[in-house]
């Protein structure tokens, strides 16, 4: 999916919820900003003096929209101009790595190190005096990522938290862009 967004006006609501939407599919995802001719301009014109260098904020208008569509981990940004023709071709080389990154088979030993590490870094919170935890996990599918996690109980793995594993699931594994799905299988509850 492309989301394109307006370098003028930003990342508004429409474009959160399209991206949400994308999301919610597993679709791999790609944001372009469109008219960065002005974005240009306004720069050149000292419209935007915070800014040492052009690539200085194109970095920080990066930044703001991935905070943003904090959703979608590592998702590329693109600052194209259809005026101009700037970039456009950058769309197609965005499309065709993301694609050959939605095949890899993640090692299971590494991914469970990965797991590990992400976990220890920083664990999941408790929830009614119980921490979630994950015993292994085994990738299962592709296009999207798909992720079995053995854990104590399913329920207790918070939306915040899943996305921080997703986040560094996709960091370590080169995965900007694809989605990433956590299936989970928790032991049953004793009575």
């Amino acid at each position: 999916v492309y989301l394109v967004l307006d370098a003028v006006d930003g990342v508004g609501a429409q474009d959160k919820a399209i991206a949400g939407e994308a999301v919610k599919a597993h679709k791999p995802l790609i944001v372009v900003v469109n008219k960065w001719d002005l974005g240009r301009k306004a720069f050149a014109e000292g419209r935007v003096a915070k800014y040492e260098t052009e690539d200085h904020f194109r970095k920080a208008f990066a930044e703001a929209v991935e905070s943003m569509i904090f959703f979608s981990p590592g998702s590329p940004v693109i600052f194209t101009s259809a005026i101009t023709g700037f970039q456009i071709e950058a769309m197609l080389r965005a499309a065709r790595k993301l694609d050959g990154r939605l095949d890899q088979q993640l090692p299971t030993g590494e991914l469970n190190r990965v797991i590990t590490r992400v976990t220890e870094k920083m664990p999941p919170p408790k929830i009614d005096g119980i921490r979630f935890r994950i015993y292994y996990a085994v990738q299962t599918g592709t296009r999207p990522y798909r992720i079995k996690l053995f854990c104590n109980q399913s329920r207790r793995l918070g939306e915040s938290y899943r996305r921080y594993l997703e986040r560094g699931v996709v960091e370590e594994f080169d995965l900007q862009g694809c989605p990433v799905h956590f299936d989970l299988v928790g032991k049953e509850p004793r009575d």
